[in-house]
């Protein structure tokens, strides 16, 4: 939030919880992502102030959750979405 001091995001990678995680949350622009990879909020039941959805922010999906799946496909796309987040890195 310091590097764009009251602008939008499109993409919020975010640890945070609590209210920080919330100023996160609400700093995402319309159609853009947030991406919680800290999961405390989640383990801890939080809540989340649902008109921030009305600008269509998208909450994507735990990766690990492809990992435990039954699915072949979920495991197939788990290791293409590993792989390419190693070569990002």
């Amino acid at each position: 939030m310091e590097a764009v001091p009251d602008q939008e995001v499109h993409v919020a990678l975010n640890t945070l919880t609590g209210d920080l995680l919330h100023s996160s949350f609400e700093r995402c622009a319309g159609f853009g992502r947030f991406i919680d990879i800290g999961k405390r909020g989640i383990l801890d039941h939080g809540v989340l102030d649902m008109s921030t959805f009305g600008r269509n922010i998208s909450m994507p999906f735990d990766p690990s959750k492809l990992y435990i799946s039954n699915k072949q496909a979920h495991h197939q796309l788990w290791k293409a979405l590993l792989a390419w987040s190693l070569d990002l890195y």
